[in-house]
């Protein structure tokens, strides 16, 4: 009996931390917000910060980071959810990965880096580096989808050369059997 007690009271305790997991929103202008619960609609994202929700447009969430778990962002394009590889991340969401977390919401459509910039200011970083630092996020990104889909392509190509191959050496067994009757 108490051991079961006890394994219900660690239970308990275990569920009580998760609840309590702070979930990190950025936004494009700059500002954080430390939230204890993310709800997604169809254009808009809702946050819990101090048990007061707010409303955040998809357009103006940067990233939204959970708690031990890999950050994603809503494309700018259509607005589906992207998650963001953690080989990028070097500085905690934060100075020389906001130019690559804004090069994953803004693939696929034109992007003015300059007022990237201006929105995001950082003392960090000047202009021509966090452009730099963008556009080599870009052809990144880019590189990787045509890796993806060159990979996706040739498994196609193999799957029906290989079902190409099994359909005709199932012909030819039936052929065989059909001339031995």
């Amino acid at each position: 009996m108490k051991r079961k007690t006890s394994g219900l009271f660690i239970l308990c305790m275990f569920c009580s931390f998760l609840t309590f997991a702070q979930t990190k929103v950025l936004t494009t202008d700059g500002k954080m917000f430390m939230a204890s619960a993310v709800e997604t609609a169809s254009d808009e994202i809702t946050i819990s910060v101090d048990n007061q929700k707010q409303t955040i447009p998809k357009l103006n969430v940067l990233v939204i980071v959970p708690e031990g778990k890999p950050g994603f962002t809503y494309r700018t394009k259509n607005g589906k959810k992207m998650a963001i590889k953690k080989k990028f991340i070097h500085n905690d969401y934060a100075g020389t990965d906001k130019p690559r977390i804004f090069a994953y919401k803004y693939m696929g459509s034109s992007a003015n880096v300059g007022q990237l910039y201006v929105l995001n200011a950082d003392e960090s970083m000047n202009e021509e580096q966090f452009a730099s630092i963008f556009e080599a996020q870009q052809k990144k990104l880019k590189t990787n989808n045509i890796v993806a889909i060159g990979a996706a392509s040739f498994a196609l190509l193999v799957g029906i050369a290989s079902l190409t191959q099994a359909n005709s050496d199932l012909n030819n067994a039936n052929n065989l059997l059909n001339s031995m009757n």
